[in-house]
């Protein structure tokens, strides 16, 4: 059942998530707005079993002490989905955050009813392995790579998966859950949940770049993540022309291949980084120098006071590049007086990167 929040209720959740336990007056000061007005929503979370009240704690030298309220993460669950023709990843995620269940298989899909069908069935099997009540599944968030267009009204995938079509896939999953599916590109989708639990430099303004099969990135302003006009904001992939080189895993992919190294999976291309890790180098000095070209612009349009490296690329080449990050190598250096912001590795990059933001929309 998908879950019916108002504006207030959604920012009391998500400071929820991130503190664990407030009292009404924090979450009053925190959202700005009076303690009584706040007490109604809480009244209302409490009745829906959104919340529960925890331990008492003191503000202050005087008066009673302040009962924490908590969120009751298996109030609701929603699912991300990260999907193309080669693999499906999918996460469970429940009400306060918390990851409940996780699958990855690298497959061959022949068609979007294949794939559909089959994501459709393992999600159910997987949250009756995790004893979750098929009942409290709120939505279900898609995140695939493209960009949206709006003539076409939706969102136009990548050329890798031009014989899927992103609404066919809505339909399909929501014929067969019967809960809410939003759709959204992959980057965009993990700035969603970097933002609601990463960040751990608690930047109201950072720039994430998303480093996956291409790359791609996406701003988060005064705490939201802005998409733009149509969607698109933040797009690093379209700064090089399809088909050349750029900071991406498919590159990497390539590189090795040309070397005789089969990393045609994430397992592999670690193993092969660590027992091989000068291999890349030359690898990874030409891709840190296109992406510090590309994090340099989204500097000069954006000047977030962080920037956040996250992806499907393992954590520890990311680390590497995020290394070799420099503004001042830049040729054109009356370009190197902008200041580089700080350069950090999201903790949550990996493999289901994508499929965490995807559920956490869902659960907006």
């Amino acid at each position: 059942m998908p879950l019916s929040l108002s504006e207030t209720q959604r920012q009391i959740i998500d400071l929820l998530r991130r503190d664990n336990s407030l009292s009404r007056v924090d979450l009053s000061d925190r959202i700005g707005i009076t303690p009584a007005s706040i007490s109604v929503q809480i009244r209302t979370m409490l009745g829906t079993g959104l919340l529960q009240e925890g331990q008492k704690k003191r503000i202050g030298t005087r008066g009673q002490p302040a009962v924490s309220l908590e969120l009751i993460g298996d109030a609701a669950y929603a699912a991300g989905l990260s999907m193309s023709p080669d693999h499906i990843t999918m996460i469970i995620m429940d009400l306060a955050g918390k990851v409940r269940g996780e699958y990855r298989q690298e497959n061959t899909f022949s068609s979007v009813q294949e794939a559909s069908s089959f994501a459709s069935q393992k999600l159910l099997n997987l949250m009756a392995e995790q004893n979750l009540p098929r009942e409290r599944l709120t939505g279900i968030g898609l995140a695939l790579s493209g960009n949206f267009y709006a003539d076409k009204q939706g969102l136009i995938l990548s050329s890798s998966m031009r014989a899927w079509h992103a609404d066919e896939l809505v339909e399909q999953l929501n014929q067969a859950l019967s809960v809410p599916v939003v759709v959204e590109n992959d980057a965009t989708a993990a700035a969603t949940f970097e933002n609601m639990l990463g960040n751990p430099s608690g930047y109201e303004g950072f720039f994430y770049a998303y480093i996956g099969k291409g790359i791609g990135g996406a701003s988060v302003m005064q705490g939201q993540v802005y998409r733009g006009h149509n969607g698109n904001a933040g797009n690093l992939g379209v700064l090089t022309r399809w088909g050349k080189s750029r900071p991406s895993s498919q590159d990497l992919l390539e590189y090795l291949k040309q070397h005789g190294e089969d990393a045609s999976s994430s397992s592999k291309l670690i193993a092969i980084y660590k027992a091989k890790p000068k291999l890349f180098d030359p690898w990874l000095q030409k891709a840190s120098l296109q992406l510090t070209d590309m994090l340099f612009l989204a500097t000069a349009f954006y000047d977030p006071q962080g920037i956040i490296l996250g992806g499907t690329m393992p954590p520890e080449i990311l680390q590497a590049l995020v290394e070799r990050v420099d503004f001042e190598k830049l040729d054109q250096m009356d370009r190197a007086t902008l200041t580089q912001p700080p350069v950090s590795v999201s903790q949550y990059s990996g493999s289901y990167a994508s499929a965490r933001g995807a559920a956490a929309l869902a659960l907006r």
